[in-house]
């Protein structure tokens, strides 16, 4: 598990939920996340679904603040048809893979994987895996954060 004292409070937040609908003996799904519970994240949340063999990725909802930074609505789109040709790309998919291997939440604060508003110097993100059945990672639920050059969330 990772340490969440280095996140933000709203990543952390969604952090705690996630931990705290965790059913016993496997991770939580879909069926388990009640966005009620966590309305002021609501707008940086994306919903990822995952596709195994070959393994591909397809956003499923995207939350206004994302669209808005992003430029776009990429919801319903396949991930690698949104992000062809970006030379990031790469790092960006291997962040969604090793979330899906591994069955574990990962975190990261950096420069933008792939092109985003030109205010947007730095993002935090958090991948939480789901899975329907407990076991299978078939969903990754993510929160967003955008800043600009001063550190100021967008």
């Amino acid at each position: 598990m990772i340490d969440n004292a280095q996140f933000h409070p709203k990543v952390r937040q969604l952090h705690d939920y996630w931990l705290s609908i965790h059913p016993a003996g496997g991770l939580p799904g879909r069926q388990h996340f009640d966005p009620h519970q966590v309305p002021r994240l609501l707008s940086g949340l994306r919903l990822v679904e995952v596709q195994p063999v070959p393994f591909r990725l397809r956003y499923r909802l995207i939350g206004s603040k994302i669209d808005h930074v992003i430029g776009r609505n990429f919801t319903g789109r396949w991930v690698d048809e949104v992000h062809a040709g970006d030379p990031n790309y790469p790092a960006l998919l291997e962040d969604y893979r090793s979330t899906v291997a591994q069955r574990q939440p990962s975190w990261r604060r950096g420069p933008p994987r792939v092109r985003h508003h030109d205010k947007c110097s730095i993002l935090e993100v958090i991948r939480l895996p789901l899975a329907s059945d407990g076991q299978t990672v078939n969903m990754v639920l993510s929160l967003t954060l955008f800043f600009d050059h001063k550190g100021q969330e967008i």
